[in-house]
């Protein structure tokens, strides 16, 4: 099976593609940059342009796209940033692949549990419940809405709910690890909040799940089945 892989480069992207590889998936990666990688083809979401060439024999798409959100701070400028790269990225893939009538199986899209707003209850929740109201919320409803479109054209949808994605290298754990080396506990805010989380490993088994199980549609919290104050993790690390 031949699947598009549309932010590869990332934590998640580069650990699914490896794991997809190693399974025997054939993977082609869209960049915005030139490469030397005969898998790997070209677009720029400013321009409209895809190479028509990276859906060739593919089943399916996975979208991982975007602007790193803990990256840097929420400035207004910033906040276009995340927003723009998240939607009009998954907007040219669904409008690419109806006017180019491209046939796949499958969209599965990422997505975040800021899907339901920040909170300092411990309510577990739902994939049901509704959409939070803060500006992360509001990102991930309008990004999730536009991969929806692709039911429009009878294509299998998934949305990953993903909480902190948690590995040995890299991503959210280096981070709040790296004031321990200064004999600091790193407890963000005050300590209150609850942290949901994933490992990298469970968080790929759910993608490649979501290839296979044609019976998996909709959205998915990504999360583990336990979850910690802030100042609980920071203790556990």
């Amino acid at each position: 099976m031949k699947i598009l892989l549309v932010g590869g480069t990332g934590l998640i992207g580069s650990s699914l593609k490896k794991e997809l590889i190693d399974k025997g998936y054939s993977v082609h990666i869209l960049s915005r940059k030139e490469s030397n990688d005969t898998q790997t083809y070209l677009w720029n979401i400013n321009d409209g342009y895809i190479d028509l060439k990276a859906f060739e024999g593919i089943s399916g798409i996975i979208n991982l796209t975007g602007a790193n959100i803990a990256e840097k701070r929420w400035s207004k400028k910033r906040k276009e940033v995340l927003y723009n790269s998240r939607i009009d990225s998954t907007r040219l893939l669904y409008e690419t692949i109806k006017k180019n009538t491209i046939n796949i199986k499958f969209f599965i899209n990422a997505s975040a549990i800021g899907y339901y707003g920040v909170s300092n209850s411990n309510i577990e929740f739902k994939e049901k419940d509704p959409v939070g109201e803060d500006f992360l919320a509001k990102l991930c409803a309008d990004w999730e809405q536009e991969a929806l479109n692709f039911n429009t054209i009878k294509v299998r949808t998934v949305l990953i709910r993903t909480g902190i994605v948690m590995t040995k290298s890299g991503g959210a754990l280096e981070k709040m690890k790296l004031p321990i080396n200064f004999r600091v506990l790193p407890i963000f805010g005050n300590g209150k909040q609850y942290i949901s989380w994933i490992h990298i490993d469970d968080l790929i088994g759910i993608f490649i799940s979501a290839i296979n199980n044609e019976k998996i549609i909709g959205p998915y919290n990504a999360v583990s089945y336990t979850h910690l104050r802030a100042h609980e993790t920071g203790r556990n690390l």
